[in-house]
């Protein structure tokens, strides 16, 4: 009587190559994504923060103006420095929040007849922190315009 001894082997694994270079690759393929996710929200974070700024910045004009209708001083012959007190009020606003205006960028219209609506509204370009890499991947073409309005009854 002869005896077998049988000896059992664990299967081997058959590689098709090395698998050095996996986790670098994957990361080499990660990274761009992740850093546009949180340059975009550094920057979303931004935009949104100013356009805050901007709506309070439009409310107090809409506010002061609505209660100081007679703020028209030489609107019939240089409409330019039309509405100083408003315009002054709304910049000095904008800038508690640190956001600089100037004049232009603020227009008061549909003013003064009491009883009747007026409307001050804000235009201002945003330049955002990291616009060369948003630009370089295309999310973006320049400068963030943020409009904000606001709306009261002249009194």
């Amino acid at each position: 009587m002869s005896k077998f001894i049988c000896f059992v082997t664990p299967k081997r694994k058959f590689y098709f190559g090395s698998e050095s270079g996996q986790a670098l690759m994957e990361v080499a393929l990660l990274l761009p994504i992740l850093l546009l996710l949180v340059l975009g929200t550094f920057d979303f974070g931004r935009v949104l923060f100013y356009k805050i700024a901007t709506t309070n910045a439009a409310r107090e004009g809409a506010n002061f103006i609505s209660r100081n209708p007679d703020d028209q001083t030489n609107c019939s012959g240089t409409p330019s420095i039309c509405y100083q007190e408003t315009i002054a009020v709304t910049m000095q606003e904008a800038l508690s929040s640190g956001l600089t205006l100037i004049p232009t960028n603020i227009v008061v219209s549909d003013c003064c007849t009491t009883g009747s609506p007026v409307t001050v509204t804000i235009s201002k370009s945003i330049g955002l922190m990291f616009e060369k890499v948003l630009i370089l991947f295309k999310i973006v073409d320049g400068p963030i315009v943020i409009h904000s309005a606001a709306e009261m009854m002249v009194q």
